[in-house]
């Protein structure tokens, strides 16, 4: 996916995550939408997400400092064509009200014009209302639900 770096006239440094180090410095982050995740599993979905080839972290820097991040995946669905599915969209609550989820977006959005999307999707936790209406600011529509169903596996 796209090694785009700054784009806006944001304050924000977007970077691609590429090291091990920079996927570590995500997992602070991945708690406050994922605060059961353990360390374990968050190196072992790690793996397993990037060994599809068609996912990218990318990192929201300020004065040197992790404020952000978005994974995004890039595939496509009868329903979309191809499409950007943002994943794991987090901005430090310390950092929110800024606007850097709108620099955010901003460049994501150019992300999926690089990559020649016709959609941008996403998923939003039914309860986390703030989410909604940021979304929806930003020209997101709700268009249905993501239903999940647990099987009894669990990750080796």
């Amino acid at each position: 996916m796209s090694d785009l770096t700054t784009s806006t006239n944001s304050k924000l440094e977007f970077r691609l995550a590429q090291s091990e180090k920079d996927f570590a410095k995500a997992f602070p982050l991945i708690l406050h939408l994922n605060p059961t995740i353990s360390v374990a599993n968050f190196w072992h979905y790690t793996k397993a997400i990037r060994s599809h080839g068609n996912y990218s972290l990318y990192l929201a820097v300020l004065d040197q400092e992790l404020v952000g991040i978005c994974g995004c995946w890039v595939a496509t669905k009868f329903y979309s064509g191809k499409y950007l599915e943002i994943d794991n969209f987090i901005i430090h609550p310390d950092h929110q009200r800024n606007g850097y989820g709108r620099d955010f977006l901003v460049f994501i959005d150019a992300i999926a014009e690089k990559e020649n999307c016709e959609t941008i999707m996403l998923d939003a936790f039914l309860e986390n209302k703030k989410a909604h209406n940021f979304y929806k600011s930003e020209g997101y529509e709700p268009k249905g639900y993501h239903f999940l169903k647990k099987v009894a596996h669990k990750p080796s």
